[in-house]
Formats: C-alpha cells, sequence, structure tokens
C-alpha cells in the first residue's frame, strides 16, 4: 500500500510539476527538523519526539508555488487501552509516522530577506504502533500499522541570508487533519518545522 502511495503522489507531484513549471522560474529543495504535537485526547498516547522533513518546491513568478513532501516522525508511544489478544500495555516506547504530502501556496515578500506563505494540502499517512500478543504462553511483539488520507493548512515565515549554503531559513507551523484512529481517538494536531530552503 506505502508503494501505490508513493508511486501515486509521484506521479502526482510530476504532472503538476510539468504544468507549473511553465511559468516557473525557480525550484527548491527544503529540509527541516521539528516535532508534531498530537491534540487531545491522543496527546496521552502519542509524545512529541523528534521529526524530519524534506521537499522539492517549485515556485513561479507570480510567487505561487507547489511543494511534494516526506515527513518521517517517531512519536513516543504510551499506550492507554489494550487491544486485540494482547493482555500488555506499552509504555514509553516508539511509534512511528509517515506522511507523504502534496501542498499549494503563496509567497508573500515583506522585504528584501523577509518573506511569510500561507498554503494548504493534503496526502498520505501511515502510523505503526506496537503490539503484543500472548498465546500458548509464548509472547509476540509486533508492528499493528495503518493508514488513510490527512489535511494540512500551514504557514511559514522565511529569511534569505543570502549566504550559499544556508539560502533561506524558515520556520513552518500547520495543522494536520486525518482519519485515522489510535486508541479510540482521531490523529489530529500541530507541526513545528525549522528548516533550509536551497535554490537547485
Amino acid at each position: 500500500m506505502i508503494r501505490k502511495a508513493v508511486f501515486s503522489i509521484a506521479l502526482v507531484v510530476g504532472i503538476c510539476t510539468c504544468t507549473f513549471a511553465q511559468d516557473s522560474s525557480s525550484v527548491f529543495f527544503t529540509t527541516g527538523v521539528g516535532l508534531i504535537k498530537v491534540s487531545r485526547p491522543l496527546s496521552k498516547v502519542l509524545k512529541p519526539a523528534l521529526s524530519f522533513n524534506s521537499g522539492l518546491e517549485i515556485a513561479n513568478k507570480k510567487n505561487w508555488f507547489l511543494q511534494g513532501t516526506v515527513d518521517f516522525n517517531t512519536l513516543a508511544y504510551y499506550q492507554q487501552i489494550t487491544e486485540n489478544a494482547s493482555p500488555y500495555l506499552f509504555q514509553n516506547a516508539n511509534s512511528s509516522l509517515l506522511l507523504l504530502g502534496l501542498n499549494g501556496g503563496k509567497n508573500f515578500d515583506l522585504s528584501r530577506h523577509l518573506f511569510i506563505s500561507g498554503y494548504i494540502g493534503g496526502g498520505y499517512i501511515n502510523i505503526g504502533e506496537p503490539r503484543a500478543t500472548l498465546k500458548n504462553n509464548i509472547v509476540t511483539q509486533d508492528i499493528a500499522r495503518q493508514s488513510s488520507g490527512f489535511g494540512r493548512i500551514g504557514s511559514r515565515a522565511g529569511y534569505k541570508t543570502g549566504i550559499g549554503f544556508l539560502q533561506t531559513i524558515y520556520f513552518d507551523a500547520a495543522w494536520l487533519a486525518s482519519t485515522i484512529t489510535v486508541q479510540d481517538a482521531k490523529l489530529n494536531g500541530f507541526s513545528f518545522f525549522v528548516g533550509l530552503r536551497m535554490h537547485m
């Protein structure tokens, strides 16, 4: 399923890129580090941990942009409800969260060096939860995965440094909403990233 999602999003990004590039002046590579803060009541289960984000952005002469992103996150997992045949509750474990997304928005220049952006988007989300099953006095541990779609709306503020490698430093904040249910609660929350935007 992950391969199909990757292929589908890559196809959409490719088609949008070809169409968008006709009036395009800039292509950027973006990369950032931050965290995802899950909203209540799921915040008791999933705690913020280090997150990584990378993407490709195409901006045209009118400052409209398309951005394909990959987010890989590891969240601290504190299970509250036993599930299926497992009598155990995982505490201080890890839960992996993968996001493949496509965003569209506009950059607004405030000065020669400063700009802000607003965007909306969505894509594919996949999360894994640790599980232990007791059968015939044997404990088996595995990962229960589920996937769905998600929506995202966010903004960022950037500073163009003029330095070759750094180029642009930005802060990104977004709200994420999905249809996935974890421990009887919807997976929604905020993401916060600090990153670099580099011209290719």
